[in-house]
């Protein structure tokens, strides 16, 4: 099962690299051409920007539209592996093996 849907992770790569670039809605809104109240529903997740917008607020934010693709494809995935690194306590192994195991 997929944590987070596509649109929404591209609503919070474009917030996180709005924001990166210190820029405000309304300046996104003019870069891109994306009107100001579409842009806030896409933030928040609201709206699913077609290609055409990915395109056109990438445009604004001086990025590829893969690279807002991209980062919201890998935040997807990272929302839905967990985490955990299982590293196992060699200390038994080492102890039975001491005699192969040269210092």
């Amino acid at each position: 099962m997929i944590a987070v849907e596509l649109h929404k992770a591209i609503g919070e790569v474009v917030k996180e690299q709005r924001l990166a670039k210190e820029l405000t809605l309304r300046e996104l809104s003019g870069r891109s051409s994306v009107s100001l109240s579409f842009l806030c529903e896409v933030e928040r997740g609201d709206k699913q920007p077609s290609s055409q917008i990915v395109e056109a607020i990438a445009g604004g934010l001086n990025l590829n539209p893969y690279e807002i693709v991209l980062e919201a494809g890998l935040k997807m995935y990272r929302e839905a592996t967990p985490q955990t690194l299982y590293v196992p306590d060699l200390t038994a192994w080492a102890e039975q093996y001491s005699d192969l195991i040269r210092t």
